[in-house]
C-alpha cells in the first residue's frame, strides 16, 4: 500500500499540471491585442497611408511579422513597427499605432 500513494499522488500531480497547460493555451488575451491584421488589411493600409502623409513620404520599411489589432470596424487600434532614416540618416525603427472608426483611419501615432 505504501508503494501506490507516491505513484497516485505523482499521477495527480503530473494531472493538475497538464490541465493547468491547457487552460493556460486557451485562456483569451487579457489585452485582446491580436497577432496580424486579421480582417482589418484595408485599415491597416489606410493607417499606413496616413503616416506617410503625416511623415512627409520618408521611404519606410514595415516590418510585416510585428503587424497586430485590437477591437473591431467600430473602433479598431491596429499598429506595428516600421523603419525610416531617421535625422542623422541612419535608420531607425520606431512603433506606429492607429486609431481607426469605421474604416476611417482618425489619428497615427508613432512611439
Amino acid at each position: 500500500m505504501t508503494l501506490r500513494k507516491p505513484l497516485v499522488f505523482a499521477f495527480l500531480g503530473a494531472g493538475t499540471i497538464a490541465l493547468a497547460g491547457v487552460v493556460w493555451a486557451v485562456w483569451p488575451n487579457s489585452s485582446g491585442v491580436i497577432s496580424g491584421p486579421g480582417p482589418f488589411a484595408l485599415e491597416l493600409e489606410l493607417c499606413r497611408d496616413l503616416l506617410d502623409q503625416d511623415i512627409q513620404h520618408i521611404d519606410q520599411v514595415y516590418f510585416e511579422d510585428t503587424v497586430w489589432h485590437q477591437g473591431d470596424t467600430a473602433e479598431l487600434h491596429i499598429g506595428g513597427k516600421v523603419q525610416v532614416l531617421g535625422d542623422d540618416g541612419k535608420p531607425a525603427i520606431y512603433d506606429y499605432q492607429c486609431l481607426s472608426r469605421n474604416q476611417r483611419p482618425i489619428r497615427v501615432d508613432i512611439i
